[in-house]
């Protein structure tokens, strides 16, 4: 009977020191992919990506990639993000993003940071439909551009 009670005993402790584990609460961070168009023919023209990332502060990342056929060997391409004022018919720049290396292609800002407030901008703000986009400049030729939505 005392075997008994001390299996019992284990059995119990076992059971309640297994509820007290829990699988890892913490949703996976969110991301998405937008593609970067080049209009210089007059048509949309596939000119490489982008990834805005939700940082695990809530705050975003963006990283870009452009296609061969718009780097640009020894020359740094400005990047932006930016947002349309439809009654001023202007677009104004929200975040001054990592310079891309036009040989490469390539850049990750990490956060994004708001350029009026000096603050990083939530991934549920620049991800919400507001009409931001991503621009990208040699000098002050646009080089590629892509809607964030």
């Amino acid at each position: 009977m005392k075997k008994f009670r001390m299996l019992l005993l284990g059995t119990t402790l076992a059971a309640v020191a297994g509820l007290g584990c829990k699988k890892d609460d913490t949703p996976p961070l969110a991301s998405a992919n937008y593609t970067l168009y080049n209009y210089s023919s007059g048509s949309a023209v596939n000119a490489g990506s982008f990834t805005v990332r939700e940082n695990s502060d809530g705050n975003a990342s963006i990283s870009i990639n452009l296609s061969s056929g718009y780097l640009v060997p020894g020359v740094t391409l400005k990047s932006y993000v930016v947002i349309a004022d439809t009654t001023a018919g202007t677009e104004f720049i929200l975040s001054n993003l990592q310079d891309i290396d036009g040989g490469s292609g390539q850049a990750t800002t990490s956060p994004v940071v708001n350029n009026s407030t000096n603050t990083p901008v939530p991934y549920a703000e620049l991800t919400s439909d507001k009409g931001y986009a991503v621009k990208i400049l040699n000098n002050t030729n646009v080089q590629a551009t892509g809607v964030i939505q």
